[in-house]
């Protein structure tokens, strides 16, 4: 039986390529956050918060993918993201002026969507499906 997995983003462009998505209001930080909280809730990490080389004070968007199910605590998924929290804790944020800051918004959100879809790749079919988190 395969396992039900869902996204996790703040990224307009993933929301719009994957419907369904659980849709984040706020920035990197917020996302690992509500990751840590669904963590805590027995759902576990399928990707790794800092995968790429983007650092997180460099884009405000962020895409996991995490269980739907619930299982007992996964003492792995919760220090791959208490980890990623305190690297990102770590960088002081970055204020730039972009001379084209929404060509720029838009190149952080098609990274974000490349690292989603190559760690969707790397999902075995056989083993996960994407699905909607139910929030009941």
């Amino acid at each position: 039986m395969r396992e039900v997995a869902f996204i996790l983003t703040n990224n307009p462009l993933v929301e719009q390529q994957y419907a369904g998505s659980t849709v984040v209001d706020g920035g990197f930080r917020d996302v690992l956050l509500l990751a840590r909280d669904h963590i805590h809730q027995g759902r576990r990490l399928l990707n790794h918060p800092l995968a790429g080389s983007v650092k997180p004070n460099e884009t405000p968007y962020k895409s996991l993918v995490m269980t739907v199910g619930r299982g007992g605590l996964d003492h792995d998924s919760l220090t791959y993201i208490e980890n990623a929290i305190v690297t990102t804790d770590k960088f002081a944020p970055i204020t730039r002026i972009w001379p084209d800051p929404e060509r720029i918004d838009r190149d952080f959100q098609t990274i974000d969507l490349s690292l989603l879809e190559a760690a969707l790749e790397g999902l075995s079919d056989s083993l996960f499906v994407l699905g909607p988190l139910n929030k009941g």
